[in-house]
């Protein structure tokens, strides 16, 4: 599977947020709790699924109030 691109409409500190990636190898950057890692965690979440309830710390409940959600656009 090669991910596309992601549309995070909230997920923790990310909120309607879309990111492009492209063929081959890409690099996330950026300074310390910028995000990185909650991208991270979303990408894990959509194929994986999400936390339950009972590890809240671990769902990444939208900080602003948004929706719990976000697709990715993939090529199979």
């Amino acid at each position: 599977m090669i991910i596309k691109k992601l549309y995070i409409y909230g997920f923790g500190k990310l909120n309607d947020l879309t990111i492009e990636l492209h063929n081959g190898i890409n690099v996330i950057e950026g300074m310390n709790e910028s995000g990185k890692s909650t991208m991270m965690a979303f990408i894990r979440s959509i194929l994986f699924g999400f936390e339950g309830r009972k590890n809240a710390h671990l769902r990444y409940e939208p900080i602003h109030g948004a929706n719990l959600e976000g697709p990715l656009k993939s090529l199979m």
